[in-house]
């Protein structure tokens, strides 16, 4: 899943069991990040798991809906990845419109998104 960068974000290391998921945004994104990883493998990804549920190797965070940081992949490997299963980019959330945040548009993030790899 995506890194995010938020303004108000949980600790890294929880304290105790969260009635939410651990990943919800629940702040406004905070802009001049970026995620770097270096020397990282994939191994053996399937569009589909053994028990039919959706997988692939890259996807946004769901509830990032205003700013995904670039992220930097450096000497990556894929092995055995099905080009089906390589990422999966959501469309922008219609409910994410509202008056108070984006107005009559929905929050853009998930079309606004850079995943560069080097050396892989």
């Amino acid at each position: 899943m995506s890194a995010v960068s938020i303004q108000g974000a949980k600790p890294i290391h929880p304290m105790m069991p969260s009635p939410k998921p651990y990943h919800k945004c629940k702040s406004y994104a905070s802009w001049s990040a970026s995620a770097h990883f270096e020397n990282m493998e994939f191994l053996n990804f399937y569009s589909k798991t053994e028990t039919g549920a959706s997988q692939s190797v890259i996807c946004l965070n769901p509830t990032a809906s205003d700013g995904i940081a670039p992220h930097l992949f450096v000497n990556t490997k894929f092995t055995n990845v099905m080009p089906d299963a390589l990422a999966y980019i959501k469309a922008p959330d219609p409910g994410w419109a509202n008056l108070k945040d984006c107005v009559e548009f929905p929050c853009t993030a998930p079309l606004n998104i850079l995943f560069d790899f080097k050396k892989t």
